[in-house]
């Protein structure tokens, strides 16, 4: 019996509504979903406080051997998660804590994309350090319409800018 992507997520959405913290109810999402899906996971709480305790305690995970798969093969890597957490706490205006999330959120990876520089160029932007930013954000990158708003808002907060 195949299930259709929209029961999946009534099914989810029915127990995550069953208990009483949203927080705990969001545990047992695979990464992909806990991550990504803008009305199960993180993203649906709208307390910020929460979505920070939500990421920390997703980030520290459950216990080894036991990493979660989305139903699809899709993974997620905790590099995704700490960036998450990073901007969660810089929009609350935490910058010294969500600098340190986002350097964990550097890759050793092929930087193809412009992942690291993207982040670098954020840190860079939450320190007000115009020439680190300009250095970190030219180049390609799949996130420039980000770093345009985060160029045209040197000196603002995170949260006004993103």
């Amino acid at each position: 019996m195949k299930i259709t992507e929209s029961k999946l997520r009534r099914i989810i959405r029915e127990e995550l509504d069953s208990g009483d913290d949203p927080v705990d109810r969001m545990m047992d999402l695979d990464p992909w979903t806990f991550d990504q899906d803008k009305t199960l996971g993180w993203q649906s709480l709208t307390d910020p406080d929460e979505q920070i305790d939500a990421l920390k305690a997703y980030i520290k995970g459950p216990a080894p051997g036991k990493k979660k798969k989305h139903p699809d093969g899709k993974r997620l890597n905790k590099n995704t998660m700490t960036w998450h957490l990073g901007q969660a706490l810089a929009m609350k205006g935490k910058v010294k804590e969500a600098i340190s999330w986002m350097n964990q959120s550097l890759t050793d990876a092929d930087d193809n994309q412009g992942w690291n520089r993207y982040i670098k160029a954020t840190i860079a932007f939450l320190k007000d350090d115009r020439t680190a930013f300009e250095e970190h954000a030219s180049g390609e990158n799949s996130n420039s319409d980000t770093l345009d708003r985060l160029r045209a808002g040197l000196g603002k907060p995170y949260k006004e800018v993103y």
